[in-house]
């Protein structure tokens, strides 16, 4: 298969799939996939309006406040130490697509008629993903990320008065005005893992027909970049920068149907994970 886009503000892509499929014998069966992908940033990904808000936790400055919250080169303690900077959500124009490899190879299995397990391995590759960076992040290296943090020394008076954090100080203050949050391509993804998946049917004589299945995901890595020159950072099952990749996915259902009579029972699990303080 072949896929061709052309997007009049994001390019051009052409993406091709490949699959195969060999049955060695009537009960086996092995698959496999290579596909290129490409997703270009929406609308509201571009071009939604910039507004100024609060974070939404509690920050020290990092360059007037010390790593236990104390002033320091002239902060203070009541604005910049353990205080709600204001942060710049929306879109940007500038984004670039996101683009993909993913590659899968599985089995599936009829030992029986009424029984089939399946078992495939599945591998991800994702660049320019679009995201907001994390203001910890942006905190945690502010020489990197000068241009994120916006003081109030270098806004205009007008815009100054419209900030919470700038309002009624002198204009020469180094208070953080706003910390820039827009949508930005963050950098790259790697994530690979493994879906089992059992289906089984069989009737019941008089008392009906009962239909069992099983599906679950397994996530071996989630590694991502929070910056495309940046180290990766392991997800899975520790809660980074947001939320969680969870390890372990299940859903196990069973179904019965006689007549105009059904029923069904699902019941679903997911593994537990990290917090983060």
């Amino acid at each position: 298969a072949l896929r061709r886009d052309d997007y009049s503000d994001a390019g051009a892509t052409t993406n091709p799939k490949v699959g195969i499929r060999f049955q060695p014998i009537k009960e086996v069966a092995l698959r496999g996939s290579y596909n290129t992908g490409f997703r270009a940033p929406g609308l509201d990904d571009l071009y939604a309006p910039q507004t100024v808000t609060f974070s939404s936790g509690a920050k020290n400055d990092p360059l007037l406040c010390d790593a236990q919250g104390n002033p320091i080169n002239g902060g203070v303690k009541s604005r910049d130490c353990q205080s709600q900077p204001q942060v710049q959500n929306g879109g940007n124009p500038n984004l670039k697509p996101e683009k993909s490899k993913t590659f899968t190879l599985g089995v599936v299995v009829e030992p029986i008629k009424a029984l089939t397990v399946s078992v495939d391995y599945w591998n991800i590759r994702l660049k320019n993903q679009i995201n907001v960076l994390p203001i910890d992040v942006i905190f945690a290296d502010p020489t990197r990320y000068a241009a994120n943090i916006v003081r109030c020394n270098t806004l205009p008076t007008t815009v100054q008065a419209n900030l919470q954090r700038c309002g009624g100080l002198d204009v020469n203050s180094n208070a953080i005005g706003y910390v820039i949050q827009t949508n930005d391509n963050i950098g790259r993804v790697k994530t690979d893992g493994i879906d089992f998946a059992a289906a089984y049917s069989t009737a019941l004589g008089g008392w009906g027909n009962v239909a069992l299945s099983y599906e679950s995901t397994y996530v071996h890595r989630y590694k991502y970049q929070t910056n495309p020159s940046g180290d990766f950072i392991e997800n899975v099952g520790v809660y980074k920068d947001g939320s969680p990749i969870l390890r372990w996915k299940h859903t196990f259902s069973a179904a019965w149907a006689l007549n105009s009579w059904n029923s069904r029972l699902s019941i679903r699990h997911q593994s537990g994970y990290r917090d983060q303080n």
